[in-house]
């Protein structure tokens, strides 16, 4: 995050087609320029009407944090309008989801903005540059997928009613009254409308009932077909244990939501041990808790920990989460983990009773920044936790990359100062009680190995060896993938946990 920027040039050209056997014109002067050099500068892709009458496109100048949105006429000289204009906190994730598109007529410019907390579509009149939401509530909205060939609706993915899901709205622009279109309870990915506004493709399902392809007529009459049949059938056949669904409210009064795996024979007066899987950062319009993730350690291995040694497992989307709206995305600037830690104290509160948790056997598992968050906590609370797994943990966020760190973490607009290193966890690694390994793949890419190095360095030097292990994969990357497979993996977490947290009593 201190190194010097190095953003080129960039210039934007309207050029007209030659037609027939005209010689080709004089290149014009560019409609619309930024210098480039030590700035963070961004530039959305240019969305035309269909008519190709106008253009629109937004840019986001972070030092400066400027957002603006443009609209250009299909002339080689004209330069393009700017219509809207906000400066300052414009929310955490807007810029690349803002992502504008004309309805069909062209006289309506629809785009994501988080004016109320939340990221939902609003609309540019062309002609009169009123803006104006076109849904309201508490939830995520910001995947426009299509119109009506009318230009009366839209269609946009939301998680309106269900954090844990996603489905298709149909709006309508003039009233904002909504209609569902999909399956109440299933999380619907890679949407796409056709043309016509007759229909929308989407992958949807659900732990219960694996995605599939499926096809949604926009009428609110036809049916929805189901145009895949791709999974094995094999996994119909097996009892396998299924998640309970929960959330409790936070000493805040945030409503946190989680998922727990239960063994066959839990009673709440149990005293078994329990594992914890935490992420914590904000990812895009992803999060932890979802109806349709099978997530290798969330899911999976707490699936298998649950069904083999007769743990609880749970899976907590604490704040600092995408798609809880702005309060939880930006629960991390200035002050990251702190905020996820005190959710994990009120989670760790609850257990004992609500699930049958021994307490005192109760570990913490988090990757990337799940794995930061495991470590913060451990250092941080280093009595709320019996032991912990931390992966692939960005340590040191004055070395992460800065498009992260510097929208996520806190300012980094001085760059010839480590701004950042005051959240570095290596002051923080002394605190350290309760066993932890730290895990990584030495080819790492995006949070480089040198981050696990550095902290166990610290971990060693504070006379911490008896606590702390390693577990690397000399080949593998973030998601690792080198010599060390998913199977094997998951076997050293196992015995981790079991020789840490120990065996659920007969």
């Amino acid at each position: 995050s201190d190194d010097k920027r190095n953003q080129q040039p960039l210039a934007l050209y309207i050029r007209q087609l030659p037609t027939g056997n005209e010689a080709p014109r004089r290149q014009p002067a560019p409609v619309f320029t930024q210098n480039g050099g030590d700035v963070w500068f961004e530039m959305s892709n240019i969305a035309w009407a269909r008519d190709g009458s106008r253009y629109a496109f937004t840019t986001w100048e972070r030092d400066k944090e400027l957002l603006r949105v443009y609209i250009g006429s299909a002339s080689e000289e004209a330069k393009p309008e700017m219509v809207l204009e906000r400066r300052g906190e414009v929310g955490h994730e807007v810029v690349n989801v803002l992502k504008p598109r004309f309805t069909p007529d062209g006289k309506t410019l629809v785009l994501a903005l988080d004016e109320a907390g939340w990221r939902q579509p609003y609309a540019i009149d062309v002609a009169s540059k009123a803006l104006r939401p076109l849904v309201k509530g508490e939830f995520e909205a910001h995947q426009v997928i299509g119109f009506t060939a009318d230009s009366k609706a839209m269609f946009v993915l939301a998680n309106q009613g269900d954090a844990a899901a996603m489905n298709v709205l149909r709006v309508d622009l003039a009233s904002g009254a909504t209609q569902v279109l999909g399956a109440a309870g299933e999380y619907h990915r890679a949407a796409a409308a056709s043309e016509d506004g007759r229909w929308v493709s989407a992958v949807a399902g659900n732990w219960a009932q694996r995605p599939e392809l499926k096809l949604l007529a926009t009428d609110g009459k036809t049916a929805a077909r189901t145009l895949t049949d791709s999974n094995d059938k094999a996994w119909g056949e097996l009892r396998l244990l299924r998640p309970d669904r929960f959330n409790f409210t936070n000493r805040h009064g945030d409503r946190i939501e989680a998922y727990a795996f239960k063994p066959a024979g839990w009673t709440p007066a149990d005293k078994r041990p329990a594992i914890v899987y935490v992420y914590g950062g904000p990812l895009n319009d992803r999060h932890i808790v979802e109806v349709d993730s099978f997530q290798n350690t969330a899911y999976l291995f707490g699936q298998y920990m649950a069904a083999k040694h007769g743990y609880v497992t749970i899976a907590v989307d604490p704040r600092g989460h995408s798609n809880y709206g702005r309060k939880f995305s930006d629960a991390n600037w200035e002050r990251p983990g702190e905020p996820q830690a005190e959710d994990l104290e009120d989670l760790v509160k609850l257990m004992p009773a609500q699930f049958g948790v021994d307490a005192r056997r109760i570990g913490l598992n988090g990757w990337s920044f799940g794995g930061f968050q495991t470590q913060y906590t451990m250092y941080t609370r280093p009595d709320l936790f019996a032991a912990g797994i931390a992966g692939a943990g960005p340590t040191e966020w004055e070395n992460y990359n800065s498009w992260y760190s510097g929208r996520t973490i806190g300012k980094a607009t001085d760059r010839s100062k480590p701004v950042l290193r005051k959240y570095s966890l290596l002051p923080l690694a002394k605190g350290l009680k309760k066993p932890l390994m730290l895990v990584h793949g030495m080819q790492d890419p995006n949070v480089l190995y040198q981050d696990t190095v550095n902290v166990y360095r610290e971990l060693l030097d504070s006379g911490k060896e008896s606590l702390v292990e390693l577990f690397l994969d000399p080949d593998g990357a973030h998601a690792m993938g080198g010599v060390v497979k998913p199977a094997g993996w998951h076997r050293k977490y196992e015995a981790f946990w079991v020789r840490n947290l120990g065996r659920a009593a007969p």
